[in-house]
């Protein structure tokens, strides 16, 4: 096919991925996988992907780079570094640094790029929008390239000489952390529902952790797939929900963050009233608000009301007036994303 039949292919495709949910946008995600992989095309709709994540007003600009991680094509890599170091925007930026996580365990950097990553790295700030998905970062690429390890964690924070990047993509909370007490709780309360079903208890509490703890975002995404269709997933639901009840839990991003992504895929509408008064409660961290916020196109958008949109706006423009703090203005984004 001449290059602008793949162009147009890719355009249609993107299209469709970034607004389906479920198995529409499963279907549509693993189609453009395998064109980004093609021998003939693969060129063309990675070119795609760069120049629509580009746009100024694309809002689903994470979406579209992060599908260029599995993608081992030099041109991929390129495009994701150049979102890293020259964004055109905060959305964009977010897609590069998550997926650099996979690329770094694929071993897609050469040597020029992997020098690039590293200087990315090291200049990156760990608090904003991106902090949740940095420091995991650095941590991965130490281990997979202990060489750099001084450069993008600095002396307090190097990895024991030999750590394999496979260990990391399976992390396991240490025992007495507060994401170790919740991610048992959650596997407790788990148990608990049709026990006689549950053949291989060790299956859906290895998925529970994954979901919960595994370093890289998509392995925590396709985790909480598989659990959603389980017959566990209403009672999953409710025990994230009630840990997100727990203001310990709200106070820290390294754990309300994965117990909100997993929430966005196992909740629905009964869920919706608590990531609501995530949103907009004073008492909740900024990057806490900004997790909610992100949920809310998930669960039953369909509930959603003006008003509520209304002072979520007010309230975070105000807050974004006093202080220009970017974490806001993401989460704003986000919201008129959603609505």
């Amino acid at each position: 096919m001449p290059s602008g039949t793949w162009s147009r292919l890719a355009e249609r495709l993107i299209e469709e991925m970034v607004i389906a949910d479920g198995l529409p946008w499963i279907l549509r995600f693993e189609s453009l996988n395998r064109l980004l992989n093609h021998p003939r095309g693969g060129r063309t709709v990675i070119a795609m992907c760069g120049v629509m994540a580009a746009e100024r007003a694309r809002l689903t600009a994470t979406e579209i780079v992060c599908a260029l991680d599995n993608c081992g094509h030099p041109d991929a890599t390129d495009k994701v570094l150049a979102e890293l170091t020259c964004p055109s925007g905060p959305l964009a930026h977010r897609g590069a640094v998550m997926a650099c996580l996979r690329k770094v365990d694929y071993r897609h950097f050469d040597e020029r790029q992997l020098r690039t990553l590293v200087r990315a790295l090291r200049d990156c700030a760990t608090t904003g929008p991106l902090g949740d998905q940095i420091a995991p970062l650095r941590r991965h690429l130490s281990a997979a390239h202990p060489q750099h390890a001084h450069a993008v964690l600095g002396r307090l924070d190097h990895p024991v000489s030999g750590t394999a990047v496979h260990r990391t993509s399976r992390s396991s909370p240490t025992a007495g952390t507060p994401l170790a007490a919740a991610l048992h709780r959650v596997t407790t309360r788990m148990a608990t529902v049709q026990p006689d079903r549950m053949h291989d208890p060790a299956v859906p509490t290895a998925l529970v952790a994954e979901a919960l703890t595994s370093p890289l975002f998509d392995i925590r995404l396709y985790a909480s797939f598989m659990l959603a269709a389980t017959p566990y997933r209403s009672a999953l639901a409710d025990a994230l929900a009630a840990e997100l009840a727990r203001p310990m839990a709200v106070r820290h991003e390294e754990l309300a963050v994965p117990l909100l992504d997993a929430l966005r895929v196992l909740g629905g509408h009964r869920h919706r009233e608590l990531l609501q008064w995530l949103a907009v409660a004073p008492s909740v961290p900024r990057f806490t608000a900004y997790a909610a916020v992100r949920g809310l196109g998930h669960e039953a958008a369909g509930h959603s009301t003006d008003t509520f949109f209304q002072d979520a706006v007010t309230h975070h423009h105000t807050a974004w007036l006093s202080d220009r703090d970017p974490m806001t203005a993401a989460t704003l984004e986000s919201l008129l994303l959603h609505r």
